[in-house]
């Protein structure tokens, strides 16, 4: 995983692979819970959640940058209110869904309590990770204050008439952040995505380098802005 950084995008030429480099913003704070990997979920979670046994692994500290980046979005806003970012994935679902678990396991780690809600429309990608069954309810995971929720099979449809903050006022989960991991493929138009997620604060994008059109991207990017929902980091598979 690379987290681009310090220069802007070139968007020239729809048919080219996109390489989108956006800048973070700041570093947010660095509140790390002293945790042993046994105390963060240790062996009752998939070795593939490498952030649950240590924080300070080379991608560990990738995905603690990109915390900062979220968090610092939200510098000046309503305390008081959970936030939620969304990270969509193109051309790169099953990085993508290693990268949203990884990244809650450390928000929750680094005390802020998380929601992570796995967006796949048929199977769900993450469940596995923290050996919890596939429901579209939010479940206690063993990793202290980060809870799971999916999708429960919902289509294309169901999103676009109920977002996916709605589906989730239901829980009644204690979260500051809500985490949600979406994949755009031939069946998911950009159009429906940015109507899913109605009510987000921020979105990170995770393309794959080399792959990943710009014209896709372009897309997607200007139905984000339409909604008014920013883009705080862009990762490079």
């Amino acid at each position: 995983m690379r987290i681009r950084s310090n220069s802007t995008s070139d968007w020239s030429g729809d048919d080219a692979p996109a390489t989108p480099q956006v800048e973070p913003r700041g570093n947010g704070g660095d509140g790390r819970r002293a945790a042993s990997g046994a105390a963060a979920g240790g062996q009752d979670v998939d070795p593939s959640l490498v952030a649950a046994f240590d924080l300070e692994s080379p991608y560990a500290i990738h995905l603690r940058s990109l915390r900062s980046s979220i968090l610092q979005h939200n510098v000046g806003d309503d305390d008081r209110r959970a936030r939620a970012c969304a990270l969509i994935g193109l051309d790169c679902e099953p990085e993508l869904a290693a990268m949203a678990a990884n990244l809650a396991v450390v928000m929750a780690r680094m005390e802020t309590p998380t929601l992570l809600i796995d967006g796949n429309l048929t199977d769900a990608a993450m469940h596995h990770m923290v050996r919890r069954p596939a429901t579209a309810g939010a479940q206690q995971t063993p990793v202290a204050d980060l809870w799971i929720a999916g999708s429960g099979g919902a289509g294309q449809t169901m999103l676009e008439r109920q977002p996916i903050l709605e589906r989730s006022y239901d829980w009644n989960v204690p979260a500051q952040q809500t985490l949600a991991a979406l994949s755009i493929d031939r069946s998911t138009g950009t159009a429906s995505i940015a109507a899913a997620l109605v009510g987000f604060d921020s979105v990170v994008l995770v393309a794959r380098k080399h792959v990943t059109m710009r014209r896709t991207a372009r897309q997607l990017i200007d139905r984000l802005d339409e909604h008014r929902i920013g883009i705080v980091g862009v990762v490079l598979v």
